[in-house]
C-alpha cells in the first residue's frame, strides 16, 4: 500500500508540473502571420499531441526521471543538488533558461503569469528569458516568487515600471531587466536584496533617478549595470565597502549623467572591469593600489584633471585597454606605463603632450 501512495503521490506532483509547463507552452507559443512558432522545441512540443498522463506514464512506473526534465531549457532538481539543499524536491523543474527563442506574449497576460506561478510554488528558482518577443509590463505577481533566485527579461520590449512588489524577492542573486522599455524611478530597494550579486539595469528607455543609497551592503555584488540610466548627483561613498572587502568585479556607469568626485571607485578592491566614461566627474582620476586584477578602465568623456596617476601604472600591471581621452588631463604619457606589460589599447587626452 506505502508503495502505491507514493507512486500515486510522485505521478500527482508530476502531473501538476506537466500541465503547468503544457499551459504556459500554449500561451507562449503564437503561431501566426506575424510571429512563427519558438525556435527551438525540444520535447515542449509533445504536450500538445499528448496528454501528460501518457508523457508521465511511462517514467512513473519506472520511478525514472519525468520527460520533460529532457525538454529543452529545463533544469530539473537532482539528487544530488537537494541533498546540497540547493533546490527541492527532486525533478521540481528547477529553471527555466529559454534566452532568443522567439517566445512570444505579453507578461501581463494570466496565460503567461499563472503556469509560472504555480511552477515557483513547485521549484522553480530561474527564468532566463532574455531577448525574446515579450511586450507588457512586469505585475505584482512577479513579487509572489519569493524563492527566485535569477530573473532575466533583459532585450524584450517590456514596458511600465519595476514594481515595488519585486522587493519580496529576498532570495534573489540575478536581476537582469536592461534594454527594455522600462520607465520610472530606479527602485531605492535595491539594497534590501541582500543575497544580489549581478544587478543589469542599464538601457532602458525611461528608468532614473538617484544613485541607490546602500549598495554597499550588498556584500555579494560582483557585477552592477546601469549603463545609459540617467542618474542625479554623484557617486555614492559608500558604493564599496570601505574596509575595502566588496566583491564587486564590473561596474558599467557609462553615460549616467553622474557629476563630482570619483574617488569612491578606489574601495573597490577587486575590480576587473570598469567604465566610468560620458560622465560629469571631475578631480583625480581614481586609482588604487588594489587594483591588480582590473583589465578594463574607460574613463574617457569626463572632466578629469591632473596627471595620470602613478598608482595605476605601478598597481594595474593586468590592465589590457585604457581609455582616459576627453579629459582635461595634463603631461606627457609617462614612461611607467610600461610597467603595464598586458596594456593593448591606450587612448590618451589630444590636449596633452605625447611622447614616453
Amino acid at each position: 500500500m506505502q508503495a502505491g501512495t507514493s507512486t500515486w503521490a510522485r505521478l500527482s506532483g508530476q502531473l501538476h508540473v506537466c500541465r503547468q509547463l503544457a499551459a504556459w507552452y500554449k500561451a507562449t507559443n503564437n503561431i501566426n502571420p506575424v510571429n512563427g512558432p519558438w525556435d527551438e522545441e525540444g520535447g515542449w512540443e509533445q504536450t500538445s499531441q499528448r496528454n501528460c498522463s501518457q508523457l508521465l506514464a511511462a517514467s512513473v512506473l519506472s520511478n525514472s526521471q519525468p520527460p520533460y526534465c529532457s525538454w529543452v531549457g529545463i533544469t530539473c532538481c537532482s539528487r544530488a543538488e537537494s541533498s546540497a539543499g540547493r533546490c527541492s524536491p527532486v525533478n521540481a523543474v528547477a529553471a527555466i533558461d529559454l534566452p532568443l527563442n522567439n517566445i512570444n506574449a505579453s507578461i501581463s497576460d494570466a496565460s503567461f503569469m499563472a503556469p509560472l506561478l504555480q511552477l515557483h510554488d513547485c521549484g522553480l528558482a530561474v527564468a532566463n528569458l532574455e531577448q525574446n518577443c515579450f511586450n507588457g509590463s512586469i505585475s505584482d505577481d512577479w513579487g509572489k516568487m519569493v524563492n527566485l533566485r535569477q530573473l532575466t527579461l533583459a532585450n524584450t520590449w517590456v514596458t511600465g515600471t519595476i514594481p515595488d512588489s519585486l522587493r519580496n524577492l529576498r532570495n534573489l542573486t540575478k536581476i537582469n531587466l536592461s534594454n527594455t522599455f522600462l520607465s520610472g524611478t530606479l527602485p531605492p530597494w535595491l539594497p534590501e536584496l541582500r543575497q544580489l550579486s549581478s544587478v543589469v539595469l542599464g538601457q532602458t528607455t525611461g528608468l532614473g533617478g538617484s544613485f541607490p543609497a546602500g549598495m554597499g551592503l550588498l556584500q555579494q555584488l560582483q557585477e552592477l549595470n546601469l549603463e545609459g540610466t540617467p542618474l542625479t548627483g554623484t557617486l555614492p561613498a559608500d558604493l564599496c565597502d570601505l574596509r575595502g572587502a566588496s566583491k564587486l568585479l564590473s561596474l558599467n556607469i557609462r553615460r549616467s549623467g553622474l557629476s563630482g568626485n570619483a574617488s569612491a571607485l578606489e574601495n573597490c578592491h577587486n575590480l576587473v572591469q570598469l567604465d566610468i566614461s560620458h560622465n560629469n566627474f571631475s578631480g583625480q582620476l581614481p586609482a588604487s593600489q588594489h587594483w591588480g586584477q582590473l583589465t578594463m578602465y574607460h574613463a574617457n568623456n569626463n572632466r578629469f584633471s591632473g596627471t595620470l596617476p602613478r598608482t595605476l601604472c605601478d598597481h594595474a600591471k593586468l590592465l589590457r585597454a585604457l581609455d582616459i581621452s576627453s579629459n582635461q588631463i595634463t603631461g606627457i604619457i609617462p614612461s611607467r606605463i610600461g610597467m603595464m606589460l598586458g596594456l593593448e589599447t591606450l587612448n590618451w587626452p589630444t590636449t596633452s603632450s605625447q611622447g614616453l
